[in-house]
């Protein structure tokens, strides 16, 4: 196990997702990912994309335009250019996301009032309802 780990782990230093951290008073190498990692492995995989669109294009090409699978082909080659245009904006906006949701929460204001809690899919619909029925508090709600 400890070797698939290694090897786990020579693989993602190169490409920026992990780390080497100090462990003061330990002899063994610790490790973390980095932060923003998973936007930086979306951010990398323009190759992969590409690859994927031209293969459908080579398909095509070796098919034909009337073959019964180039409907296909251009829906996987439509497809991977729509995400090679959409995913700068989707890194963005998580990146966006993810800044708001780790600052430190804003000073108690009002009664009942509780941090906004970030979880996978942003802010919690719980919060942001139960904030704005709050008839002692005047503060705006996030989200």
């Amino acid at each position: 196990m400890s070797g698939a780990v290694s090897t786990a782990i020579k693989q993602l230093i190169p490409v920026g997702l992990v780390e080497r951290v100090p462990a003061p008073g330990s002899r063994r190498d610790h490790y973390r990912f980095r932060e923003g990692a998973w936007a930086t492995l979306m951010s990398q995989q323009n190759a992969v994309l590409s690859v994927m669109h031209d293969a459908a294009q080579e398909g095509i090409d070796a098919a034909g335009e009337n073959a019964a699978t180039a409907h296909r082909l251009h829906e996987m080659q439509d497809f991977y250019t729509y995400v090679t245009r959409e995913r700068p904006a989707l890194i963005n906006s998580w990146r966006k996301q993810f800044r708001q949701c780790s600052q430190p929460p804003p000073p108690t204001a009002c009664r009942g009032y509780s941090p906004l809690p970030c979880d996978r899919f942003g802010p919690s619909p719980a919060y942001t309802s139960t904030i704005r029925s709050s008839p002692s508090c005047s503060r705006v709600a996030r989200g």
